[in-house]
C-alpha cells in the first residue's frame, strides 16, 4: 500500500525473523506506523502459506485486522483528548 503523498518510509523492525510471517508483520507495521504516525512493533505468528490461503483471503485478513487496531487506537485517542495524533 504505497502512499504516494508521503516520500519519507514508515518505520518498521522486524522483531522476530520467522520466514512465514515476517512479511506480513512487516506489511502489518509499516500501515500501522502510516496511519498512526509513530514507530509501532509488530509481533505475527500467522502462517498463510501453510494454511493454504488465497493472495485476497490474506489481504483480507491484513484489512481486518488494521481496522480492529486502528479502531480501538481512534477510541484511546478520543479519551485522551487527542485530536488526528496531535
Amino acid at each position: 500500500m504505497p502512499d504516494r503523498t508521503n516520500t519519507r518510509p514508515a518505520l518498521s523492525t522486524a522483531l522476530y525473523t520467522s520466514p512465514t510471517s515476517i512479511d506480513y508483520a512487516t506489511r502489518t507495521a509499516k500501515i500501522l506506523a502510516r496511519r498512526m504516525r509513530q514507530p509501532v512493533y509488530v509481533g505475527c505468528s500467522i502462517d498463510t502459506v501453510a494454511a493454504g490461503s488465497t493472495a485476497e483471503e490474506e489481504m483480507e485478513g491484513l484489512t481486518k485486522i488494521v481496522d480492529e487496531i486502528m479502531k480501538k487506537w481512534d477510541e484511546k485517542q478520543r479519551g485522551e483528548g487527542v485530536v488526528n495524533g496531535v
